[in-house]
């Protein structure tokens, strides 16, 4: 099902009454959102209905995929775009099935049907572990964006991500080809928020430079579910992507102050968030769990132990306390979740065996 004019007549001027507005170069800019990536993760067994929902809008597979790169999949489907549908052994354990659908294919689909296929995907127990959201800008005059990014960076007033890097490539000529910048980091090096912030009229050779440039936050794994979740169940779910794409990064003054409380936002940065307030999505805490401790001290700690008793012709309780006496203090005396999880659990236990401790 593909977008057509009438659609985007349709949906410009409702979006353009929120949108962020760019005053970057004094006037106001087109303004467009959506999904640019889109991958969902679920359950092996809703592999079937997956493969029919996306054959419904893209049509017939155009090769079937044995042993693909994507090592945890056995088998897929490849459809027009480079759209995929993957899928692991049903007997596997934790077995799954997969869809991915990059920017030029869902740049084919309505927004409305986008969001149904999300909505229904997440109703069968599927998440996002990818999504890329896209705001672009369009100008005659030049967008400006790239340009006051970097400018901002340069000033230090980048906040949210740790490193940015100019991307710009030129032909022999002096003519501009590529021209972007990059905030974060991907992968186990980065938060889970990477952005991409580039002249996409240079990247598809459409428009001259500057006039249509794009922010894009690659949000991956827990930040990437729950933003997808917010977004399709949002009243307006045009403002909820672009206030979280925004809230990826901030920018704010570099006053030398290390508490962000303490530094006013950017102008700059201000004036183009005018009427978005921007929503930041963090990785959840790992929490302690008792559990898993014991199960470690159980697998890991007492086997070497017992080893290195053994060796020694000591008791492996003596060793325990020669090492436990020796360490250093504790960095703060709060008692940790863990201890205090321990102590719950023991007003649980029932003596057994003349005392001993049962552990429920």
């Amino acid at each position: 099902m593909k977008k057509s004019t009438k659609h985007n007549e349709e949906h410009t001027p409702d979006l353009l009454a929120f949108s962020p507005r760019l005053v970057l170069r004094g006037a106001k800019c087109q303004v467009e959102v959506g999904f640019d990536w889109l991958r969902l993760v679920g359950p092996r067994s809703e592999a079937s209905w997956l493969r029919h929902e996306v054959s419904k809008r893209l049509g017939r597979p155009v090769s079937l995929m044995q042993g693909t790169k994507w090592v945890q999949f056995t088998g897929g489907e490849r459809y027009a775009g480079s759209a995929l549908v993957l899928w692991t052994d049903e007997d596997r354990e934790k077995a799954s099935s997969c869809v991915d659908l990059p920017g030029d294919v869902l740049g084919e689909l309505h927004d409305d049907d986008v969001l149904t296929f999300c909505r229904e995907a997440y109703a069968k127990g599927f998440r996002a572990t990818r999504a890329d959201l896209r705001i672009d800008f369009r100008h005659d005059k030049g967008v400006g964006l790239t340009d006051a990014i970097f400018e901002a960076c340069e000033r230090g007033e980048l906040c949210g991500a740790k490193r940015f890097k100019l991307h710009r490539e030129r032909s022999t000529a002096g003519h501009l080809l590529n021209d972007g910048v990059a905030l974060g980091a991907r992968g186990k090096q980065g938060s889970g928020r990477f952005v991409r912030v580039y002249d996409k009229g240079l990247e598809q050779q459409a428009l001259p430079a500057g006039k249509w440039q794009r922010y894009e936050a690659e949000l991956t794994k827990d930040i990437a579910r729950e933003a997808v979740d917010r977004i399709i169940t949002a009243d307006n779910w045009r403002q909820e992507l672009t206030a979280i794409a925004f809230g990826a990064v901030d920018f704010r003054e570099s006053n030398g102050d290390a508490h962000m409380d303490r530094r006013p936002r950017a102008n700059w940065w201000a004036e183009l968030l005018a009427v978005v307030e921007p929503v930041k999505l963090r990785k959840p805490r790992r929490p302690q769990r008792l559990e898993r401790y014991i199960k470690w001290v159980r697998d890991t700690v007492a086997p070497s132990l017992k080893a290195m008793a053994e060796a020694t012709s000591r008791e492996a309780a003596e060793l325990f306390m020669h090492f436990a006496t020796n360490e250093r203090a504790p960095r703060h005396k709060r008692r940790s979740e863990l201890v205090e999880q321990w102590l719950r659990w023991c007003d649980d236990v029932q003596p057994e065996y003349g005392g001993a401790i049962a552990f429920p």
